[in-house]
């Protein structure tokens, strides 16, 4: 389950990037932050970035994942997986308080707060999902993992001015969304 402004899914150098992998996606986080491909205009770029780590993952190991589901802004390519849900944030709110406790599998969370933010015209995020909606999305989200549904939950700030307003806008959400999880949130 995919929440985020972006679909991450960008696919235009993916044959590429494919061919940087010749054994699949390396197995400590230490190789794939290092991970590179030749550029072709020269030089070695960075394999996996932001735009880019979801729609690799599903060209090598779509059969793994059973179904995606994808609440975003519909910003970058579409998702290149052949059992795709888009949600907008109402179909958001009632599939996670709804649908998602009938499923069975173990899910993978991943939400970059930037879902909850718009661009303005002076490059500046403002808040387009209130606080009230923002805490319904938590509370339903701390009840899915209290029930065991999430193997694993992620959480990007994205703490830029164009995304999320800067790191105190990000920060906030993200203790509020560790809060409902029962967690702490702290930076290092």
């Amino acid at each position: 389950m995919h929440i985020d402004r972006h679909n991450d899914t960008l696919q235009s150098q993916l044959g590429s990037w494919l061919k940087a992998l010749p054994n699949g996606i390396p197995a400590t986080i230490e190789a794939y932050l290092a991970a590179t491909y030749p550029m072709d205009f020269g030089g070695d770029g960075m394999l996996f970035r932001w735009d880019n780590y979801l729609s690799i993952y599903f060209a090598l190991y779509a059969r793994a994942v059973k179904h995606a589901y994808f609440a975003t802004h519909g910003e970058g390519d579409k998702p290149n997986h052949a059992h795709v849900t888009q949600l907008d944030p109402v179909a958001l709110l009632a599939f996670l308080t709804g649908a998602l406790n009938q499923v069975r599998l173990p899910v993978v969370l991943n939400i970059d707060l930037d879902y909850f933010f718009g661009p303005t015209h002076d490059d500046v995020a403002e808040r387009i999902l209130d606080d009230v909606y923002f805490d319904q999305v938590a509370s339903a989200i701390a009840a899915l993992d209290r029930a065991g549904t999430f193997r694993v939950i992620t959480i990007a700030l994205t703490a830029t001015d164009d995304l999320t307003a800067g790191w105190a806008p990000a920060e906030a959400l993200a203790t509020r969304l560790c809060n409902a999880l029962g967690r702490n949130f702290t930076l290092p």
